[in-house]
């Protein structure tokens, strides 16, 4: 389907370190009530489910949390497809201590002239709501077959798919921010060791196709 757009597309991978990676995907919806099992439990369910674009959970977004962390599988199949030399792999931890050289970078493999971005900015930081079940509801919350709100949905769907969709959002954002903090989950020594040996035959696999060493992910410089 890509090659229907660009018969010679080039491609940008962003990398973090799986280990934090994973980590931070399960904050994301175990902060947002939408992962209530242990951080382990979680990550065992659907490890070996490969997972489909598109398809996602109940709350707010997708987890297969080891799968999408197996860079080393996942890229494989575009350098197949599309040719190594159309593909460049950046680190996140060089793109956050090293942002000006990681931009000249891209500008230079995508061939484009150099120029001036706002390299401070901070997105989607992961928060931790307190009272998840509260929460959860206002997430999810579904209007039953006998509802005044289903009978209005079938007169004019487009008007309530728009509006409370927009009213459910004010709220739950609402919410977050006056009921979250930032105390979220951490790692054990065990936990990660755990992680390390999970992914360390993918960023085997990883650090052969793409040539580099991969120094910034220090779980793994002593396992390849």
């Amino acid at each position: 389907r890509i090659k229907k757009i660009n018969a010679n597309p080039k491609f940008i991978f962003l990398l973090r370190n799986p280990i934090d990676r994973i980590l931070s995907h399960y904050n994301w919806l175990h902060g947002q009530a939408a992962e209530t099992k242990a951080f382990i439990d979680a990550v065992k369910y659907d490890m070996d489910i490969e997972p489909v674009f598109g398809k996602k959970g109940p709350g707010p977004g997708y987890k297969s949390y080891f799968q999408w962390g197996l860079y080393g599988k996942w890229i494989e199949k575009y350098i197949y497809h599309f040719g190594a030399e159309n593909i460049l792999v950046i680190f996140s931890e060089e793109l956050k201590s090293r942002p000006a050289s990681v931009l000249k970078k891209c500008t230079d493999f995508l061939e484009l002239e150099d120029f001036e971005f706002n390299l401070s900015a901070k997105a989607n930081i992961s928060v931790n709501v307190k009272g998840k079940k509260i929460f959860y509801f206002l997430q999810n919350y579904r209007p039953d077959n006998d509802s005044f709100f289903l009978k209005a949905y079938r007169k004019n769907p487009y008007f309530l798919r728009k509006y409370i969709s927009k009213i459910r959002s004010l709220i739950s954002n609402k919410y977050k921010s006056k009921f979250s903090d930032n105390e979220l989950y951490k790692l054990s020594f065990d936990e990660r060791k755990w992680l390390v040996d999970l992914y360390t035959e993918d960023v085997t696999k990883l650090k052969k196709l793409i040539n580099n060493e991969i120094e910034l992910w220090e779980d793994f410089i002593t396992k390849i």
